[in-house]
């Protein structure tokens, strides 16, 4: 049934969503529950099947793993294998809290600056420094060219990314987007010209293959480990160049709405609600400008105020 439900769906879906549904459906639902004749997968087997999901899998993550077999379940019913879908209003719900809090875990100030200067390949360190300072996601960086960049006005316009091997557009209309260049993203593409710009085309090329990035694990592998091994910062995977962009930024005072533009967030709620809870952790005199416009209230008024020449 999953493999027929794959089948049906291939013509509907695109190339990256495809390839998604294919390894979840292939390599982990196939190999866990493949086996089990349709009449007899039931919620205690759907229990069963949740319970095989390491402690460290998210919630979100496994939600996504079932979502094929909830829409293999559907088909089944609509041809009347079964009576009813055992997925039908089962979430899984546990540890969304904990996940959550990992999920963002930005580099520091300090930690930035030696991942840039424990870079060996210029290429790279040009790569990350512009990550840094723009927050792009991985895919928009793979994707960005040369002829997006707007030197006059220090902008960068955001129309394609790379998924799964396909330029695309990016996926919401908030993606498409014009992003401002602070001062080290500048820098990073003044550095990066002397490499690339005569290809005419990418800006951001893999030193080992002279070529284009190709995909978020080439990027891991290899010069990003060997950088934050030599820097002594402890591990995290790349994407976190933008949650620390938007960390960084927000703790320095910027307006939640302008951080939401530069990132492509549909709405500011969301970027609040993502990375607000690093702002005071980031920040050593928090409140210190709630508490100056109260000031003024709270001193004490002066003795020819307080007397009227009573004595009251």
């Amino acid at each position: 049934m999953l493999t027929r439900w794959l089948a049906q769906k291939e013509p509907e879906l695109e190339h990256s969503s495809l390839i998604g549904y294919r390894r979840i459906v292939e390599n982990i639902l196939v190999p866990r529950c493949g086996g089990i004749a349709l009449r007899d997968f039931d919620r205690i087997a759907l229990k069963e099947l949740v319970a095989t999901f390491d402690e460290s899998t998210s919630a979100k993550r496994i939600n996504n793993v079932l979502g094929p077999l909830r829409g293999a379940l559907d088909e089944a019913v609509a041809d009347d294998l079964i009576p009813s879908n055992p997925l039908d209003g089962f979430r899984v719900k546990r540890r969304a809290k904990a996940n959550a809090r990992k999920e963002v875990d930005p580099f520091t100030p300090e930690e930035v600056q030696a991942i840039l200067a424990a870079c060996r390949e210029d290429q790279v360190r040009n790569y990350c420094q512009f990550n840094f300072a723009t927050g792009l996601r991985t895919s928009e960086m793979i994707g960005l060219c040369w002829s997006d960049i707007d030197w006059r006005k220090g902008t960068v316009k955001i129309r394609r990314a790379w998924v799964m091997g396909k330029m695309k557009a990016p996926k919401t209309e908030s993606g498409v987007r014009e992003v401002q260049l602070l001062q080290p993203a500048i820098d990073a593409l003044k550095a990066q010209r002397a490499h690339t710009a005569t290809a005419g085309e990418f800006v951001f090329h893999d030193p080992r293959t002279n070529a284009r990035w190709g995909s978020d694990q080439s990027i891991r592998a290899g010069e990003w480990q060997r950088a934050l091994r030599k820097a002594g910062v402890r591990y995290r995977y790349p994407y976190q160049m933008r949650h620390t962009f938007a960390s960084q930024a927000l703790s320095a005072g910027e307006n939640v709405m302008w951080v939401a533009r530069q990132m492509g967030h549909r709405d500011w709620t969301i970027t609040a609600k993502k990375y607000g809870r690093w702002i005071p952790s980031m920040v050593p005199d928090a409140g210190a400008k709630a508490a100056a416009v109260w000031n003024p209230l709270t001193a004490p008024l002066p003795r020819s105020l307080l007397l009227d020449g009573s004595g009251d």
